[in-house]
């Protein structure tokens, strides 16, 4: 495998400016470096590959989802997360690692097949999903590689991060500028979330010892296909008690339901209720999805990657009906370390306390590994629509009366999901449990 030294690339490589050759936008104290590879074409990669990966993202959403509501206190309050925003930070992550680090991440992940197809499959997966996103339903993904300038770094690592992901690469001088470069990354995080997440990587986060900092960033802004109006007075029954609120009210034609209650076939239906509703933005590539279950907690603990993809088939393939939808408005932040989570979820041989060390020697010939990874994301819902930013980075250093009507109330708690509709992959997931 060849290697490449990053000094080597600020001879060898023709640098532009950060905001890229010449054109007007922000300027950052980095040096851009332009990729070797054209980013992949999803047309070009076996569908069956993109559905796997598909799948390898529902199922680490399960699980994720899973192990963030059994931290201390997090099941009482509300949560919005980017299951996507994290895994496609790994995916920038993973073809750098080795040995039992690799092993560790393809569990964690859900990763299955030779690495070349998981790189070729999720890479068609994100090109796919980038693509849904139009001017009135507005998805903007951004990956980057910040490097350290004295990283040895190998050249196939940064091309599988530029041909799958589209990662930019930038050189940062974390050596004698580390809390500086920290704060042009958060600065660099804020501009490409609309301002949504501030601070992602907290001071002393960055160090002289950082070899590369990876990041994804997702902004999601978009109307309903049918705008919402003023409801009327409920109360919503959650985890703290009882509280009044007004709802945003909306009648949808056509609207996709799936309702456990409705008997199939011959098989009476389930003693707990189970309502799902996919409610569509405009030009209809995306959906929040609603799951409405009358034992929340039940639900939340027992549903995993292939349940939820088989809940979403459901939903999308249910009979169009007609439903009055009476929901609150609402807004929710959430975020931190997941050293904890990640390290709680099998991931901890990526991290520098690892015993044995971590192995990124498909990455680097130096001693490489994870000393921290941070993640940040945003939701407001209202009457027009949904804005939503997320942001993740990882750390790496060297040591270590017409029709029929049906109502759909959300007066308790409740699951939602951001959903691309064509590969069924959560963008964003949370929950409310109270107001």
């Amino acid at each position: 495998m060849k290697r490449w030294f990053l000094t080597m690339m600020l001879l060898v490589l023709s640098l532009f400016s950060a905001c890229g050759g010449g054109e007007e936008g922000p300027s950052y104290a980095f040096s851009a470096l332009s990729g070797s590879l054209p980013v992949i074409d999803p047309a070009t990669v076996d569908p069956a590959l993109t559905g796997a990966a598909a799948d390898a993202q529902r199922a680490f959403t399960a699980d994720l989802y899973h192990h963030i509501v059994a931290l201390p206190g997090q099941d009482t309050e509300n949560l919005v997360v980017s299951p996507y925003s994290i895994f496609s930070a790994f995916n920038l992550l993973y073809p750098g690692a080795a040995g039992h680090t690799e092993a560790a991440m393809r569990a964690g992940f859900f990763l299955e097949g030779p690495a070349a197809d998981i790189f070729a499959g999720q890479g068609a997966l994100d090109q796919t999903i980038r693509a849904h996103s139009t001017k009135r339903a507005r998805l903007e993904v951004a990956n980057a590689s910040f490097l350290e300038t004295t990283f040895p770094v190998y050249q196939d690592y940064l091309d599988t991060m530029t041909h799958y992901y589209g990662a930019d690469l930038f050189t940062a001088d974390f050596l004698n500028q580390p809390d500086f470069m920290r704060t042009e990354i958060n600065r660099w995080v804020e501009d490409h979330t609309a301002g949504k997440i501030e601070d992602l990587l907290p001071p002393n986060s960055i160090g002289s010892n950082t070899w590369m900092v990876l990041v994804n960033a997702v902004y999601f802004n978009a109307k309903w296909k049918t705008t919402f109006e003023d409801g009327t007075p409920m109360t919503f029954r959650g985890a703290a008690g009882d509280q009044p609120f007004t709802s945003m009210r909306v009648e949808l034609a056509e609207a996709r339901l799936y309702d456990s209650a409705v008997p199939v076939g011959d098989d009476p239906p389930p003693a707990d209720r189970l309502q799902i509703l996919a409610i569509p933005y405009q030009d209809e590539q995306f959906d929040m999805v609603l799951f409405l279950p009358d034992d929340f907690a039940s639900f939340a603990a027992t549903v995993d990657g292939t349940s939820l993809g088989t809940l979403l088939a459901q939903t999308y393939q249910s009979q169009p009906g007609t439903v009055e939808v009476n929901m609150p408005e609402f807004t929710i932040k959430w975020g931190g370390p997941l050293y904890d989570l990640l390290t709680d979820m099998g991931l901890g041989p990526i991290f520098c306390d690892a015993d044995p060390a971590a192995d990124f020697s498909s990455m680097t010939s130096a001693v490489a590994c994870v000393s921290a990874v941070f993640h940040q994301a945003f939701i407001e819902v209202n009457k027009k629509g949904t804005e939503a930013a997320a942001a993740t980075a990882i750390v790496v250093a060297n040591n270590c009366a017409g029709p029929t009507v049906t109502p759909f109330t959300v007066d308790r708690p409740f699951l939602y999901a951001i959903v691309d509709r064509q590969t069924r992959t959560i963008l964003f997931l949370g929950h409310t449990v109270h107001l």
